[in-house]
């Protein structure tokens, strides 16, 4: 009797024991698939929620880029605007007689000479056309004692331009407004050599100059260094303050219009 008494305690502890076993490893199992599924769900609400702020971003600089090109292109409406309404008050259409192509070109090579005021004459020698315009060409050329310069030929064919009053007299006050930058030395400024306005035809002779401006080193080199932005800007406002002692009002000037010129002290800007 105590035999199986003791046999069936034995077994009953056995048996209970491999009930909790069996059932042990399931609850954690259960407790490591909710931690993961809440991991999983938390990671989830993340890349969410940086995939919401990029696709906001995306919409602000979409929406930025519109707002930047219809501002740009209501610019260009008033300009034509603004064109058209001055062509229509004072008759100024061109003639379809004198187009931009019955421009005499200048051949390459060729001598030509521009007086000056002070008696003598700017002897220039003519070299490659660079630009082909609408109002006239620019031509590079050498001019003795200075060396590499350019040449730009405006002729404006419209009767505006040719009547006594108001065309002429602007085209006066362009010529005028050459000879005293003709005047002017300040090293961020480019230099007049020579200028002769005969009836609607203005000759310059002027400094050559390369093609990079202060906008395209920006764009190619990124954000500049402070101590760097701040130098070109004095020597900028070094230029513009030269042409306002001079009495000038400087007209259309953007980035694309101040350039980089190498010398001796390393660049400067014009």
């Amino acid at each position: 009797m105590m035999y199986e008494l003791a046999t069936f305690v034995a077994e009953f502890i056995t048996e209970h024991n491999m009930a909790i076993a069996s059932h042990q490893p399931s609850l954690i199992e259960e407790r490591v698939t909710r931690a993961t599924e809440a991991e999983r769900q938390q990671r989830l609400a993340i890349e969410a929620e940086k995939a919401r702020q990029l696709t906001l971003k995306s919409f602000e600089d979409l929406e930025l880029a519109r707002q930047i090109q219809k501002d740009i292109d209501l610019r260009h409406e008033l300009l034509k605007r603004e064109r058209d309404k001055a062509n229509t008050n004072t008759g100024n259409h061109y003639d379809t007689k004198a187009p931009a192509d019955d421009i005499a070109r200048l051949p390459f090579g060729s001598l030509i000479e521009i007086p000056l005021p002070t008696g003598l004459s700017l002897k220039i020698q003519v070299g490659f056309e660079v630009i082909d315009g609408l109002l006239g060409s620019v031509y590079n050329c050498q001019i003795s004692n200075v060396g590499p310069a350019q040449l730009t030929i405006v002729q404006p064919h419209g009767r505006y331009y040719r009547s006594p009053a108001p065309g002429q007299r602007m085209l006066s006050k362009v010529a005028s407004d050459l000879d005293t930058l003709r005047n002017t030395s300040d090293p961020h400024v480019q230099s007049i050599y020579g200028s002769e306005l005969v009836e609607n035809k203005l000759t310059i002779v002027s400094e050559s100059l390369p093609g990079n401006s202060v906008r395209d080193v920006l764009d190619q080199c990124g954000p500049f260094e402070l101590e760097k932005a701040l130098e070109c800007l004095e020597q900028i406002l070094s230029g513009l303050r030269a042409v306002h002692h001079a009495h000038l009002v400087h007209r259309g000037n953007t980035f694309t219009r101040f350039l980089f010129v190498e010398n001796y002290s390393g660049f400067q800007l014009k």
